[in-house]
């Protein structure tokens, strides 16, 4: 399995490239901003886009999906959480994903792309219906968490009770998972369990 990743630099936001080195077959994990900047790494290496995941439905992890589908033309399958459907409201949701079959977490426990196997571990707190998602040695954390932050909750749908739950969870996992963040410099679990200032104070490990 390949990964690769771009900061964008409209608010910072990672956006992921996951695939089969043998079939080629890709995921792309929030596109961001950075539709077309996507499709060209994808047609660079080769790739054949099959699903698109969502961490969450805010505006700077979604906004590309369209063009990046359109350069490439191709239909995806994009993966979200169903609570994300009850902010349909906000004005970025009519700006993406029309052009992509919707499938929702909520119906796997774990989704199969060749050789490449992604488990879903509903995380709310930055929103309802955001997720991590574990594939090999990563941890794909959305907003959850950084390597030196958490995910705010002071947006519409976030929810402090939900956030420490999530995170409580998410820290019983591997010290040696590699943490891909939403925002941020790539990391490890093991480095935020001990230098992560918000996680430290919230379970008084200082």
């Amino acid at each position: 399995m390949k990964v690769n990743y771009k900061q964008i630099p409209v608010m910072g936001t990672n956006c992921y490239l996951v695939w089969d080195e043998f079939t080629k077959n890709a995921v792309c994990i929030d596109p961001g901003f950075a539709g077309r900047k996507i499709a060209i790494d994808i047609q660079k290496f080769g790739l054949k886009l099959k699903s698109i995941f969502i961490t969450h439905s805010h505006a700077d992890h979604v906004s590309g999906i369209d063009d990046m589908c359109a350069a490439i033309e191709t239909v995806p399958v994009i993966y979200m959480s169903k609570l994300e459907m009850m902010y349909e409201d906000f004005p970025f949701k009519k700006q993406w994903g029309h052009s992509c079959h919707k499938r929702y977490w909520e119906e796997y426990s774990m989704v199969v792309i060749d050789s490449m196997q992604f488990k879903v571990i509903p995380t709310p707190g930055h929103l309802p219906g955001s997720v991590c998602i574990i594939t090999n040695k990563y941890l794909i954390s959305g907003d959850l968490l950084t390597n030196d932050s958490i995910g705010r909750t002071d947006f519409i749908g976030g929810n402090v009770n939900d956030m420490f739950f999530s995170l409580e969870k998410v820290l019983k996992l591997s010290d040696s998972l590699i943490v891909l963040p939403g925002h941020g410099a790539v990391t490890t679990m093991e480095k935020i369990k001990n230098c992560n200032p918000y996680v430290k104070r919230i379970f008084r490990k200082i």
